[in-house]
């Protein structure tokens, strides 16, 4: 029986590979033909690889920025005769860049402070994150981990992120597996007499799965994900909601080629928080929040 069973699995492999091989085997006659095959069924994957990810990466017109500042910083000491001094040590530099971040980082939180909203300010030098109401914190969630994507960890190499930084970004659009607002309805009582013969019941605490993506102006998005592992129900909301989230990405890229403009290349942070405070994150921002960055 395992015999015959084996016999019939071959037999099926070979009546649908069969051609496929019987036809590619033709190319080892013309080899020139396959190479044409080969770079006709790749063009399309080669330019929108091209298109999509490595010329949004080369004309990043935050990076044209930062070495744009950093040449006309050189050429401004050297006009005022200061010594420029180009073997400086990888250490200095790191040192500087340091400096510079957390100067726009103070910068844009005293700004922040200047509003009567909440705001949000994301600290991964410290690993927390906090809701702040001029200045003040209302809530100090930390960081269980975090990764950050190649576009930014380019930019600070580049050595300016101060432009970049020094202003509170402003939260554009929001995508998440629960609600903003939620809304619990309850039977209002015919009178008092009911009202006082019905028992009172407890608000019962939310066991949704907590993921979002909060995306900024100037190319930012920061994605959170609860720190706790996905339940049944919660593991498919998640696949639906990155499901969500790649067709997003796919429209504004293909609304990019219809305008003549080349994709946006995001810079991504991507964080882990508790349940509890990443709900409570969520919730609190407001639709146009303004959130301080240090990194």
């Amino acid at each position: 029986m395992p015999f015959a069973l084996g016999t019939f699995l071959k037999n099926l492999w070979d009546k649908f590979t069969g051609p496929v091989t019987r036809y590619f085997a033709k190319f080892r006659r013309h080899p020139v033909a396959g190479v044409f095959l080969l770079l006709f069924i790749l063009l399309p994957a080669l330019l929108l690889l091209v298109f999509a990810v490595i010329l949004p990466v080369l004309k990043n017109p935050y990076e044209k920025f930062t070495a744009a500042a950093a040449e006309e910083e050189i050429k401004a000491s050297s006009e005022a005769g200061a010594p420029v001094d180009t073997t400086a040590s990888s250490d200095l530099r790191k040192r500087l860049i340091n400096l510079e971040t957390a100067t726009a980082f103070w910068q844009a939180r005293m700004q922040l402070a200047k509003g009567d909203s909440i705001g949000l300010v994301v600290n991964l030098k410290d690993s927390v994150v906090n809701l702040e109401v001029k200045g003040v914190p209302m809530r100090v969630c930390r960081i269980h981990g975090y990764r950050i994507g190649s576009a930014l960890r380019r930019l600070r190499a580049r050595g300016r992120l101060q432009s970049w930084l020094v202003t509170p970004f402003t939260l554009q659009k929001d995508l998440a597996t629960l609600p903003r607002a939620p809304v619990r309805v309850v039977e209002a009582p015919a009178d008092t007499i009911e009202a006082q013969r019905r028992p009172a019941s407890e608000v019962q605490l939310e066991k949704r799965d907590v993921h979002y993506t909060l995306e900024f102006d100037r190319d930012l998005v920061i994605a959170i994900e609860q720190a706790q592992g996905s339940s049944f129900q919660g593991w498919w909301e998640k696949i639906w909601y990155k499901t969500r989230r790649t067709l997003a990405s796919t429209q504004e890229a293909v609304a990019s080629f219809r305008r003549g403009e080349l994709p946006k290349h995001r810079m991504l942070i991507e964080m882990e928080l508790a349940q509890e405070d990443a709900r409570a994150i969520y919730r609190a921002l407001p639709h146009r929040a303004a959130m301080a960055l240090y990194f």
